[in-house]
């Protein structure tokens, strides 16, 4: 069977048991239920446990056994891809991908939930608010950039402008001026 083949089947495996542990949880708290505003709150949380796991440093540890640095194929910075070959390369492609390890995070949060709801519901607020604060930085930074960027281009034009309306200095004008026959007849 080719490699590719097994990482999808082992993957799909392991969704299947995060599955079967849910439906287990729905079997034993029938009354479970997550809120709106709960599943809004767990995309920030996702989101933030997904970034720190694949990309910051902050997740470093997790990441790896099953993880190697190589640099980016544009050649600006560093990309992570899986280290091995064997059982553990799905593991290392799921750690790799942000939005594959924010899923599996929103995934523990609901356990966590079910199965322990004070402890769920600290990790979830904890989180969010980070996921929140993460995605305004992350805007903030956006639009600092692009003010960096315009006051960069202005400065730009206005330097070609004070370059084109610079006098000429008189010598240069004595000089072409020598060079062209102005006499009137």
């Amino acid at each position: 069977m080719r490699l590719h083949t097994q990482n999808r089947i082992m993957m799909f495996g392991l969704f299947c048991l995060l599955e079967a542990v849910i439906f287990t949880v729905e079997q034993i708290k029938p009354n479970f239920h997550i809120d709106p505003f709960q599943w809004v709150m767990l995309v920030f949380a996702g989101s933030l446990i997904g970034r720190s796991i694949s990309i910051l440093a902050i997740g470093e540890w997790l990441r790896w056994p099953f993880v190697k640095v190589v640099p980016h194929s544009s050649g600006a910075g560093e990309d992570t891809e899986p280290k091995y070959s064997d059982w553990r390369r799905p593991i290392g492609i799921l750690l790799c991908c942000p939005i594959c390890a924010g899923t599996w995070s929103i995934a523990g949060i609901i356990m966590l939930l079910a199965l322990y709801e004070p402890l769920g519901r600290y990790v979830l607020y904890t989180m969010s608010a980070g996921g929140a604060a993460m995605v305004i930085s992350r805007f903030t930074e956006l639009l600092e950039s692009n003010k960096y960027v315009a006051q960069e281009m202005n400065g730009q034009l206005h330097r070609q402008n004070e370059q084109a309306l610079m006098p000429i200095p008189v010598t240069q004008i004595q000089h072409a001026t020598s060079m062209v026959d102005i006499s009137v007849e």
